[in-house]
């Protein structure tokens, strides 16, 4: 439905669920001009470039752009250039000249090999088709070759595997070096290099790796890229998206002028995703009254390069839905690979998502090519998958050390919190027997009854720190991170602080009510490898008072407060209490 204003207003619709740039511009949907994309390219003197970017973050959009930018076709697809910023430049000269092969991978999802082959083949047999006009055309060039005037465009051998690839009876071998062949016959043809777009190339590698065919995938692709792109004198320039660089696996390897522009490289940084000042012409444009601070905390903060950018899907869907702030993003694919190695890490990686949801923000090392059999053994291969995929963002300059490379990362905003608040209380709930098992606890705790939160704790620790690595030489710290993913329930109600200074030291957590007539409450951990489990809460407790790590609740103007003084032993708890004046 359109939209008017008090002025009858014409607004543009949203191109939501649109990826298509003719079918976007010619359709007289709301775009935010990044034609200046095919500058970029034209700029830089790679013969293939792959370009990683997290999800919908408008990577199929520029591939369909220079599609219709560069490919030379019987219609005219200037006129879709004219208004925007590539037709100020000297580079509209190239525009149509090209022959163009394009290609999305983004559905080749596949539970078997078996499945995503098919797939791929019906994507290649396609693209055949497209240019079928190759079967009956004349060579243009009857010289070359030693042919004759007037000689077919394709040989006999050639019209042979073309027929093949079309009705899908070809061998895997023509399958695997149809790119490759494409190529040539329309660089013959149209006497042209010839562009190549391939979009979202990593989406069968993710399923391949999910599902068990990991190997055969990786080996289909590196002899078909490798094929179309190593050393061809037919191809102009390929480009190449997806959310994450799988270099190491070969697939890339031995490419000349290959140039990979990850979020951790200084080219293309504005050319994905939206700027300040694109979201607020978006918001004035929908007349969209929510207030830009909020907006920027739910769906800003992704540093790239220079650029501080916004989530574009996530703006488009906020103002679809008049302004409402939901987590948009992270409700649109399945993110149980995400969630799985999250929760299948050490505990190190849940006390560092104990950091995150506090705001904080952790330095790893990073690599640029990611390995997907490494996830399960490799720490560090699941914080290059967080920031690649868009769920953690740089917090200051990248550094060397020694050889790797380290850097400050946290999450985006508010959105990419509410996947990881998520994802802790999934640690909960197959533990808790039921959900009013969950609220008592809670409840208990909050209401100060803590006879009945220690006993329904007890009882939670034993049936759930199983799922949980207890370090011999720090278990505080894994009860720790166990009691914040608890307490992350209680978000709507109540702040949850850890690790932070207050009177003379750091407390562990400290729980303050969003009402201050509520009860606020400060604990303290202490392991207890021996000795009375009663006389450690006790310790605990006293290092509350004689700390003074109530002050920051009655700076908050808190007058309720309680002192818990928590002591483990394996999977034995003590809890003592006393109230702080």
């Amino acid at each position: 439905m359109l939209a008017f204003s008090s002025k009858e207003t014409y607004v543009k619709p949203l191109p939501i669920g649109l990826s298509d740039y003719k079918e976007i511009i010619q359709g007289n949907y709301t775009y935010v001009d990044k034609t200046l994309f095919i500058q970029e390219l034209l700029s830089l003197k790679s013969k293939v470039f792959l370009l990683p970017r997290p999800r919908r973050f408008g990577k199929t959009i520029n591939l369909s752009m220079c599609r219709y930018f560069f490919e030379k076709t019987q219609e005219d697809h200037g006129t879709l250039f004219h208004k925007h910023k590539i037709w100020k430049t000297k580079h509209k000269c190239e525009q149509g000249k090209y022959p163009v092969i394009f290609l999305t991978l983004k559905e080749v999802k596949g539970t078997s090999w078996n499945e995503s082959y098919e797939d791929l083949k019906v994507l290649i047999r396609t693209e055949f088709n497209r240019h079928s006009y190759l079967l009956t055309a004349k060579h243009p060039c009857p010289t070359v070759e030693r042919r004759e005037k007037g000689a077919a465009l394709l040989l006999p051998s050639e019209r042979t595997e073309f027929l093949a690839i079309v009705d899908g009876s070809a061998s895997p071998a023509y399958f695997k070096h149809s790119l490759k062949s494409l190529t040539l016959w329309l660089q013959r043809y149209y006497q042209e290099q010839v562009f190549v777009f391939l979009d979202e190339y990593d989406a069968p590698i993710h399923a391949a790796y999910v599902e068990g065919y990991y190997k055969t995938m990786i080996n289909f692709l590196r002899s078909w890229l490798g094929g179309g792109l190593k050393d061809n004198p037919c191809l102009k320039q390929a480009i190449i998206t997806g959310i994450l660089r799988t270099g190491k696996e070969s697939i890339f390897s031995g490419l000349n002028h290959f140039g990979c522009h990850t979020l951790l490289g200084k080219h293309f940084c504005d050319k994905f995703g939206l700027l300040e000042k694109e979201v607020r012409d978006l918001l004035k444009e929908h007349q969209i009254a929510t207030p830009m601070q909020k907006i920027r905390e739910w769906y800003n903060g992704y540093h790239v390069g220079s650029y501080a950018l916004y989530n574009p899907w996530s703006i488009m869907q906020c103002i679809e839905n008049h302004g409402d702030l939901q987590a948009y993003w992270i409700n649109t694919s399945d993110n149980d690979l995400i969630k799985r190695h999250i929760l299948q890490g050490p505990v190190s990686v849940k006390k560092d998502m104990e950091f995150l949801l506090q705001g904080q923000a952790i330095t790893k090392p990073l690599d640029e090519s990611l390995v997907f059999s490494s996830l399960l053994r490799d720490e560090n291969a699941l914080w290059s998958l967080l920031f690649f995929s868009g769920y953690l963002t740089l917090a200051g300059e990248p550094h060397y050390e020694d050889a790797d490379l380290l850097c400050p990362l946290r999450a985006p905003n508010q959105e990419i919190l509410r996947l990881y608040a998520t994802v802790i209380k999934s640690w909960f709930r197959e533990s808790l027997s039921t959900q009013d098992q969950q609220q008592v606890l809670l409840q208990s705790l909050v209401t100060g009854d803590i006879e009945t939160f220690t006993t329904l704790f007890q009882e939670l620790i034993k049936s759930c720190m199983s799922y949980f690595d207890i370090p011999a030489n720090e278990p505080e710290r894994m009860y720790h991170v166990f009691v914040l993913g608890l307490l992350v329930f209680l978000r709507p109600t109540h702040e949850v602080l850890s690790n932070r200074e207050s009177g003379l030291g750091r407390y562990d957590v400290c729980l303050i009510p969003k009402n201050k007539k509520a009860l606020g409450i400060v604990m303290e951990f202490k392991k207890s490898p021996q000795g009375s489990l009663k006389e450690a809460a006790k310790e605990a407790l006293r290092q509350i008072k004689n700390k003074d790590y109530a002050l920051e609740l009655k700076e908050r103007g808190i007058h309720q407060i309680l002192g818990l003084g928590l002591a483990f032993r394996k999977k034995q708890v003590c809890v003592a209490k006393e109230w702080l004046r």
